[in-house]
């Protein structure tokens, strides 16, 4: 049974007028400020009205002029935001998944919209006490591989990048691959228990893609251009 993923769907601008502000969105729930504030130091940051911007530039500007500290994980591979869910922390957490940010706090997606479960998040900042903390999404994912006959270094060098692994397709393509490099033949249910993707939908894509075959012609497509969060 699927679970909901709960939501505080915030669609207030304060009276700006502006689109495609998801960045702005983000660091106003992530670092606890208003959105005039938010809008003002992302603008200062370089971004324009009704654009997208680098997130890395915005968390990193407003860090330094809000004085806090923040720190950004990149998980080993994408996972859906609801495998995110059960598995991160209670911190205050930006998250990034293709072409939009927003924020997870206590378990609670803060955007203003509504996310599909299925998206793939990839990467998140923790934005309250980051300090000596340890991603528990990669050390929970670290000990999945290991109780299927993984070494513990399967995942050294292996961070994903904005640039790779941007679809469902990407994440079982990788897992499977990762599986060949140890010797491990891993099933459609073990790779959608690791990812998160429905069972359903791995089982297609692994068909599709003729993976474990000798007509699998499937290739990760580089992506030199960096995203950006639009929506």
């Amino acid at each position: 049974m699927k679970q909901s993923i709960p939501h505080v769907i915030d669609t207030n601008r304060e009276g700006i007028v502006d689109k495609n502000d998801c960045t702005v969105r983000a660091i106003k729930n992530g670092f606890g400020i208003t959105y005039k504030e938010a809008h003002r130091l992302c603008s200062e940051a370089g971004r324009k009205i009704n654009k997208g911007a680098n997130m890395s530039n915005m968390v990193v500007y407003v860090a330094k002029a809000k004085a806090k500290k923040v720190k950004q994980f990149q998980l080993p591979f994408p996972i859906t935001l609801e495998k995110y869910m059960q598995l991160c922390s209670l911190k205050t957490q930006i998250c990034l998944i293709r072409k939009h940010t927003f924020v997870v706090k206590k378990k609670v997606v803060h955007d203003h919209l509504t996310n599909k479960a299925t998206k793939l998040v990839y990467s998140y900042w923790v934005t309250s006490e980051p300090e000596k903390f340890k991603c528990p999404i990669e050390e929970s994912l670290k000990s999945e591989l290991y109780l299927l006959g993984f070494p513990s270094h399967a995942l050294a060098g292996k961070t994903v990048t904005r640039n790779s692994l941007r679809t469902q397709e990407d994440v079982i393509y990788f897992l499977h691959k990762l599986g060949k490099e140890f010797k491990i033949d891993l099933t459609t249910n073990q790779i959608a228990d690791l990812s998160g993707i429905p069972h359903s939908n791995v089982s297609h894509l692994h068909s599709k893609m003729k993976l474990g075959t000798k007509e699998c012609t499937y290739k990760i497509k580089e992506n030199k251009k960096e995203e950006l969060p639009v929506k």
